[in-house]
Formats: C-alpha cells, structure tokens, sequence
C-alpha cells in the first residue's frame, strides 16, 4: 500500500540553489545552519552521486506524492526552498500543507524543550 501521507520536517530539497539572495541569505545570521556548509554539502553530494543538482527534490515530478505536511522555520536558510517545494506540490495536485514558525530556525520541533513555538508540530 502507498505511505498515507508524507512529512518533511525543514527539508533541503534545492542542492543547486546559489547563496545570491533569499533566505539564504537574509537568514544566515539567524540560522544555526552556516549557508557555506550547505554549499559544501550539496557540491560533494552531487559529485558523489555522479549526478547534478537537477536531482534535487523540488524538481521532481510531485503528482504522485500523498497528502504533503512540509514544517519550516521563518528563519531558516533554506525556508524559501521549503515553500517553493509546498508550492510545487500542490500545484502537481498533491494535497500540501506549509506550517511555517514564527522566528524559528531549521528543525524548529527540536527547540520545543525550550520554546513554545514549535511544541505544535509535536
């Protein structure tokens, strides 16, 4: 049987997205994530797997997915990659759900010992 549902908590979905502007930069002083790890990270996995950044996730074919829960924090590097994948998911048909917290970086739900923010993702 397919998966019910699928969730993905601050997804890195854009291995060929470029440091140039966005909340990849505008959030890096926020952010615990460095942007020039992400930069390292995506070059070496890309050139391990032998493939190119057009593998990544956000441009897949996004049809065929199960209803889509996508969590990120408004402060995280990566949140417009996150809401660029929500977007293309639920124009592929795929039922999608963006819960965005409020002054939160990458992987908000670990925080939730300490904030009350991401305590609703649990």
């Amino acid at each position: 049987a397919p998966p019910a549902g699928c969730l993905a908590i601050s997804p890195w979905v854009d291995l060929g997205e470029e440091r140039t502007g966005g909340s990849r930069l505008s959030n890096e002083r926020w952010d615990f994530l460095p942007g020039d790890m992400i930069d390292l990270l995506a070059r070496e996995t890309v050139e391990a797997s032998g493939s190119d950044a057009s593998h990544s996730p956000v441009k897949f074919d996004l049809h065929s997915l199960p209803p889509t829960l996508i969590q990120t924090g408004q402060c995280e590097v990566l949140h417009d990659q996150q809401v660029r994948l929500a977007r293309a998911a639920a124009a592929a048909g795929t039922p999608t759900t963006l819960t965005v917290f409020r002054d939160m970086p990458h992987v908000s739900p670990i925080f939730s010992f300490c904030h009350e923010t991401p305590r609703t993702a649990l």
